[in-house]
């Protein structure tokens, strides 16, 4: 029953899906899906997660139709990739990442892409974001990322990041990190 759900969801969101993908290829802009990304975060409930769900599935570069995409969760770049029993809580905005399997994320968790994406002007001013230089972060498989987290550095496979933790540096697999400055906090056998 479940897959037929999502199936029906994508075939509804088949006319949004078609556009943002025209958009991406033909136009290189992000306007339409920036619109209806941020529309899609705004349904609530169950249903609410099956549209975000197939409109990612759409529109990302992969989206698995078993992740789970909570209230208010923003995918910002259409690069990303979500896999399968990916679980992202309530408030969480999600740039260039790659969200393996079995990963976790709490609610108002921030993963921005990583890379020098903006840079100074001669006159001292920032320019907007550079795209070309957008570099993804790598969260998994089967990590945990806690309440209110800032990552921007790839997360290992079965690791856990504390809550309000800046992670700023690689994690390697089954550690236990958090605080700001990040710290090793435990090693999981």
């Amino acid at each position: 029953m479940k897959n037929i759900v999502n199936y029906i969801a994508v075939a509804i969101l088949s006319p949004l899906g078609a556009l943002c993908l025209l958009e991406g290829k033909l136009l290189k802009t992000d306007r339409f899906f920036e619109i209806v990304s941020q529309s899609v975060s705004l349904l609530p409930g169950l249903p609410g997660v099956i549209t975000r769900r197939a409109f990612y599935w759409w529109s990302l570069k992969q989206c698995s139709l078993s992740c789970f995409l909570g209230f208010g969760t923003l995918v910002t770049d259409r690069n990303a990739i979500i896999e399968d029993s990916v679980y992202v809580g309530n408030y969480c905005i999600l740039a260039t990442v790659h969200l393996k399997s079995g990963t976790f994320i709490a609610s108002r968790v921030s993963i921005p892409s990583a890379g020098k994406i903006h840079s100074r002007n001669p006159d001292g001013s920032w320019t907007p974001i550079i795209k070309e230089n957008l570099l993804s972060i790598t969260v998994g498989p089967d990590a945990w990322i806690g309440e209110a987290a800032t990552v921007i550095a790839d997360i290992g496979r079965g690791s856990m990041v504390c809550a309000g933790s800046l992670i700023i540096k690689p994690v390697d697999d089954n550690l236990m990190v958090g605080g700001n400055p990040q710290a090793i906090i435990k090693q999981f056998t």
